[in-house]
């Protein structure tokens, strides 16, 4: 869908049987072009029978001038950045208006190649039956760290298939794990070995390549995998490690890596926990920049650090492509950066470049605030009237929140 950048976007998300609306707003009401109108559905609509249609079904807010005074502007406005290091880190928790200084629970996964990408590194751990990782080789490994969190598990089981070489698999194997919480020291938790095959052998072969002949392929026997590795007593890690070890062994698929406690799965995932920061997935040059909706004037930014740059600037930008220069990042230990704009900033777009971290690690930033005027406030559309003794929740000041944040009941 093409849009132009003073069109509003919704989405309707169905919640407790109720139609309750999302907002993303674009622009600035009333600063299109000659000629365009500012209203609502009735110039943005699709065509017949396209969302949203009817005019008269539009029930979104609708984006008007703030002029409440001098406040941050950056508040719940959209975030973008040059990378994020999961699906749960990023950079719209910049605006969300909560603050902290706790480090994030974060998970990263790696083999002998290296860390496994973003999209990857839940595949084991997701009890999704499709997704898989494979590692190639006769003596591997792979290994889970649990960043800044840690998992009490007794046994781990490994679901997937091994391709070998029929006519070199003749010594048994070897699985341990081992867990570790510093990344250096590793202590056995439990070993699975035999003089024969791990799993069940199958009676079909796959095609992969010929390690000596890089062009052509061989087929090769696949055994099923269904390995139970008990640990003889609970062990309390943020890092274990699966060492692999048999002669002939081509590659290892595995769908599931499940780990367990008292027969119980164990949650590794770190979308359990929720912290309000965006982290960077490098600690080379990055950035992260906020949409005030329209053109507003700014004077400060306030930057709340959880691993600061200690070197880069702020930014400010009319089109998000061409930047300019108005201040240097401070650097210092102090978390909390309040940066002066020298002077007052007309500008839509503010972003913070970052070009080195204070540790060596990955940038933090649970929260950049913006100090200024002006920007967009979303006005609600009136709710229907309660007719027949039932109350239509189309319209109103519906809000999205988190759950974290919300102590009322769930009728109220």
């Amino acid at each position: 869908m093409t849009m132009n950048k003073q069109q509003r976007v919704f989405r309707f998300l169905l919640f407790c049987g109720a139609v309750i609306t999302s907002l993303t707003l674009y622009g600035c009401g009333g600063a299109g072009a000659a000629g365009e109108s500012s209203g609502r559905s009735d110039y943005y609509t699709r065509g017949i029978g396209q969302y949203p249609g009817n005019p008269k079904e539009d029930f979104s807010p609708e984006p008007v001038a703030d002029k409440s005074g001098y406040r941050n502007i950056a508040l719940l406005r959209q975030a973008f950045a040059s990378s994020a290091h999961d699906y749960n880190l990023t950079a719209q928790l910049a605006t969300d208006g909560i603050v902290t200084a706790q480090e994030p629970q974060y998970l990263t996964v790696s083999t002998p190649v290296g860390e496994l990408p973003k999209r990857e590194r839940e595949w084991t751990i997701d009890q999704g039956p499709y997704s898989r990782n494979t590692i190639e080789g006769e003596d591997t490994r792979f290994r889970f760290t649990l960043n800044n969190y840690s998992k009490p598990v007794d046994k781990v089981v490994l679901t997937g298939n091994l391709i070998y070489n029929d006519q070199l698999a003749k010594e048994g194997f070897e699985i341990v794990c081992q867990g570790s919480d510093d990344g250096k020291h590793w202590v056995e938790a439990g070993r699975l070995s035999c003089k024969g095959l791990p799993g069940e052998a199958l009676r079909y072969r796959v095609p992969v390549t010929d390690p000596n002949k890089q062009t052509e392929q061989i087929s090769l026997p696949v055994s099923k995998l269904n390995e139970v590795i008990p640990f003889g007593k609970e062990v309390d890690y943020s890092e274990y490690r699966i060492l692999l070890k048999m002669s002939g062994a081509h590659s290892w698929v595995f769908m599931a890596v499940d780990f367990y406690n008292k027969d119980s799965l164990v949650e590794m995932k770190p979308s359990q926990f929720f912290n309000s920061s965006w982290m960077s997935a490098a600690a080379g040059e990055e950035w992260l920049y906020v949409d005030l909706g329209c053109r507003s004037e700014a004077d400060k930014v306030i930057l709340h650090w959880i691993n600061k740059a200690v070197e880069g600037s702020v930014q400010i930008s009319d089109d998000a492509v061409q930047w300019t220069d108005v201040a240097e990042l401070p650097g210092g230990e102090n978390p909390v950066d309040e940066i002066s704009l020298n002077g007052k900033r007309n500008t839509r777009y503010v972003r913070i470049l970052m070009r080195q971290p204070a540790t060596g690690g990955r940038y933090i930033l649970s929260e950049l605030q913006v100090m200024g005027k002006g920007g967009l406030t979303p006005r609600p559309a009136a709710s229907p009237a309660v007719a027949k003794g039932k109350i239509n929740l189309s319209g109103g000041n519906w809000k999205l929140q988190r759950a974290s944040e919300v102590s009322a009941a769930g009728e109220n």
